[in-house]
């Protein structure tokens, strides 16, 4: 055993090199690639025992607010004109601009100033910066609504799709890719908007013609900034997709897939968010053909086989047909942003004998304490939707406070951050559940009643989970207030009906429809017999009608609702600060490195091959191995 755990320790280590020579080599081709003929000029500004020129950008290098920040810091000033004459460069070869001469204009032509947004585009796993980029942007907020552009309205997809394609992909064993679209926005076809059907720009700084008044730019097709470019990009993806045999999936526009059929063998699916795309088949061949036609019509990079993704990494092993998203990078930069990388780790988000109150809110607010507690707030925001559940009531709790934080409120916000360096590199996990648990919809749902001290409302607890991990979750304050715990439940039941419905329409487009009811385990009773039963008593005939969409979803069979004990309920940790022992399980469940009890349910996990295989810690205070495989059987 011991030269077991040896040998696994040696090739993580050879795995973790290789992958820091492929994040070296991917950062000087990114920068050959974007610096162009100033490369030579950059190399020669860093030391030359340096073994790599990003060694110099430090972990906590901000984004430069505009251009007089970025050229100021004069070590990093090639860099940035590089990123500029790049993007500029390739605006003009995609025929963005046509020079004008400002007297040739029309009367009732507008013309827009422009400038240039610079960001380092970081690792998702190490944080490390590895391009540096500059676009192009209009100024949009000078245009007005109706007279230079009639809609700004554009659909994204959640990142609950992203999580579900993930999910689906490591259970199914499925390819699972990610492109990205280059100057995404001049590639759409542009709207007939604005005055005369066109809009112009003045040269922005550092262009060829900066500084003279009166030259400007006429802008041809959609540019970042404008506020209905987004929209003209995914009516034109739109449009192609459905000109290539795919359609949009259940209740989202920017989520298409192509069925079987003619020149691919096998059902393709697409997720665009913005310009980022993730692509997912069964077959490597139909994905290279695919994406070559894709590459065609867009101009962009194939980024592989998807190793992150919207700065989340995705950690996969196709053998054991394993998933996990992280952001182990992000995580710690916020740490070393705040000062908490050395604080003294803790191992629950919030303190479960005290709660936050507006009684603690300062008259005069701090101005330092303010700021400093809104980016907190804000940054642990980023982790709460994209990988970490176990975050999502505390940060509910704090986000109550933004506009009036006090130092009990900091210290609390401090204690979070303390918690997520004790588990910054904990994430999702997906796995292979087995044949009777495979892409089927699992939920829980809980509340506590009435527990905002100061509105009296009562929270709602839900996460849905598939293959293993969760793909969705919410934790928040229901909108009005409950006379009963019961009635409490049953709001929030009739809220997790809703994502079921949602989820439900997502996975039947992917291929995967839920045949049965969808279980969702909620630990009162009472909120199960209203469910199933027309009860029309005194402490029930007040409910509002809208809530009485969960009997719908019932009797439809649509959600079935099942009894489990509260010590159970993994939702449980979405209403409450939790002592640690509970928390710590409910956590493992939350993030799937542990399957709950109601996962056992009717024989669902597959126990002909290995339990290990699916990162599974059995529930030990209630099974044993023996005990479990006994259950599943039916004695």
């Amino acid at each position: 055993m011991a030269d077991l755990r040896s040998l696994e320790r040696i090739n993580t280590t050879i795995k973790n090199i290789q992958e820091q020579e492929y994040i070296k080599q991917k950062q000087e081709k990114d920068l050959k690639s974007t610096a162009g003929p100033m490369y030579q000029q950059i190399i020669d500004t860093f030391p030359p025992n340096s073994d790599s020129i990003w060694d110099e950008i430090d972990l906590l290098e901000g984004d430069p607010p505009h251009r007089g920040a970025a050229l100021r810091n004069l070590k990093f000033k090639p860099f940035w004109l590089a990123a500029e004459e790049a993007e500029w460069a390739g605006l003009w070869e995609k025929g963005v601009f046509k020079r004008w001469n400002k007297s040739d204009l029309l009367k009732n032509d507008r013309v827009f100033t422009s400038r240039y947004v610079y960001k380092l585009k970081r690792n998702a796993k190490t944080g490390a910066a590895y391009r540096f980029k500059a676009r192009m942007c209009v100024r949009g907020f000078e245009m007005v609504k109706g007279l230079d552009y009639e809609d700004n309205f554009s659909p994204t997809p959640g990142i609950s799709i992203a999580r579900l394609m993930v999910s689906i992909a490591a259970a199914n064993d499925l390819e699972l890719h990610s492109v990205d679209i280059e100057q995404a926005f001049v590639q759409a076809d542009k709207l007939k908007e604005g005055a005369n059907g066109r809009y112009f720009i003045t040269p922005p700084p550092g262009s060829p013609d900066a500084g003279d008044k009166s030259i400007v730019y006429e802008v041809l097709k959609p540019l970042y900034g404008n506020p209905s470019s987004p929209r003209a990009l995914h009516k034109t993806m739109d449009a192609y997709f459905r000109s290539e045999g795919f359609d949009t999936i259940g209740f989202e526009e920017s989520v298409w897939r192509r069925p079987a059929g003619g020149k691919y063998a096998e059902d393709i699916f697409i997720s665009a968010h913005v310009d980022d795309c993730l692509i997912a088949c069964k077959s490597a061949d139909n994905m290279a053909t695919f994406k070559r036609e894709l590459l065609t019509r867009f101009v962009g990079t194939d980024e592989g086989e998807v190793t992150q993704y919207l700065g989340c990494e995705v950690i996969r092993d196709r053998t054991a047909r394993t998933a996990k998203l992280v952001q182990a990078g992000y995580a710690e930069r916020v740490l070393r942003t705040f000062g908490m990388w050395d604080c003294k780790p803790i191992h629950t988000p919030l303190d479960a004998n005290s709660r936050l109150t507006k009684s603690d809110c300062p008259e005069v607010i701090d101005p330092i304490l303010h700021r400093r507690y809104r980016s907190i707030t804000g940054c642990l925001s980023y982790l709460v939707n994209m990988t970490r559940p176990d975050l999502a009531f505390a940060y509910s709790q704090l986000s109550k406070f933004v506009q009036y934080p006090g130092v009990k409120h900091l210290e609390a916000a401090e204690r979070v951050l303390q918690y997520v360096r004790a588990t910054y590199d904990q994430g999702i996990t997906y796995f292979d559940p087995g044949s009777a648990m495979k892409n089927k919809l699992v939920g829980w749902v809980d509340s506590d009643f009435g527990s905002d001290v100061d509105s009296r409302k009562s929270m709602t607890g839900f996460l849905m989970s598939l293959n293993g991990g969760p793909i969705s979750w919410k934790s928040s304050r229901q909108g009005g207030v409950t006379l009963s715990s019961s009635e409490a439940e049953f709001v929030a039941a009739s809220q997790a009906g809703q994502e079921v419905v949602y989820l439900r329409a997502l996975l039947r487009g992917f291929g995967y429809p839920q045949v049965r009811a969808t279980e969702i385990w909620e630990d009162n009773a009472s909120c199960i017999m209203m469910s199933e039963n027309p009860t029309n008593r005194d402490r029930s005939r007040h409910v509002d009608v809208k809530v009485h969409f969960l009997r719908d979803l019932v009797r439809d069979g649509h959600v079935k609702l099942l009894k489990c004990a509260g010590t159970q309920n993994v939702s449980d940790a979405l209403t409450k600060s939790l002592p640690r022992p509970a928390f710590e399980k409910h956590r493992e469940y939350m993030i799937g490195t542990r399957v709950p009890f109601s996962a056992f349910y009717a024989g669902t996990v597959n126990l002909s091959r290995p339990i290990v295989a699916y990162v599974i810690k059995l529930p030990t205070p209630f099974y044993s191995k023996k005990d479990l495989a006994s259950y599943c059987a039916g004695g």
